[in-house]
């Protein structure tokens, strides 16, 4: 879906694109994505389940992404997309506080993974791979992490509450159980919002959440 201008995995699937004067020469993170999906020893659930998380390097060294200083993705399915007879398809986002707080609890294990395995992700063999061989003995843990509102891009769901407080849930309950074991390593946790009027509905929630949950 490379090419909808509306959905942040397009916007983050472009950006860790190689483009060569505007024009698209390696689809790196699909590619690295596809090469995740098919990889045996991966053992994913086909099809790709809500909840299920399935980190990639962040695109091409030369893409937009990693000259920033992003090094993953953590592919979060929070959608199941249905094909009616129709052809006109049909968009169902994960709703319920669980499986929320099960995503966030499945992106965070997936950070204490690439940490224990120094950040050695793509399938053996790949020019990825070797990279990250090479790379192993200077590796430096993940420290922070970027969060979207699950659900309310591709999805639909209205920003707030709902959403918000279980994912911030998620963040407090798994800080609790893991801050002091081997491999959590994050000190930051961003949640991305676009519109001001979201920002400002973000920021309420945490403010008040994170004022009665103890945690900074």
């Amino acid at each position: 879906r490379i090419f909808e201008s509306s959905t942040l995995s397009s916007a983050l699937r472009m950006a860790g694109a190689l483009r060569i004067n505007g024009r698209l020469r390696e689809d790196s993170v699909q590619e690295a994505l596809d090469a995740q999906i098919r990889n045996k020893d991966n053992d994913y659930d086909l099809p790709i389940i809500p909840g299920q998380v399935i980190p990639t390097p962040a695109g091409h060294p030369e893409g937009t992404l990693r000259q920033n200083g992003t090094r993953y993705i953590f592919h979060a399915a929070t959608v199941q997309v249905f094909n009616a007879k129709t052809r006109r398809e049909k968009v169902v986002p994960i709703q319920d506080a669980d499986s929320f707080r099960e995503t966030v609890n499945n992106c965070l294990d997936t950070v204490r993974k690439v940490n224990r395995q120094r950040g050695v992700i793509s399938p053996a063999g790949s020019k990825a791979y070797l990279l990250e061989q090479e790379q192993a003995d200077s590796y430096q843990p993940i420290k922070s992490i970027a969060f979207p509102i699950f659900g309310t891009g591709h999805g639909g769901l209205k920003i707030g509450p709902k959403i918000i407080r279980p994912m911030v849930r998620g963040f407090q309950e798994y800080i609790d159980e893991y801050h002091n074991t081997d491999y959590f390593s994050i000190t930051d946790i961003y949640l991305s919002a676009y519109l001001p009027s979201d920002v400002e509905i973000v920021l309420n929630i945490l403010n008040n959440q994170l004022k009665d949950g103890g945690h900074n």
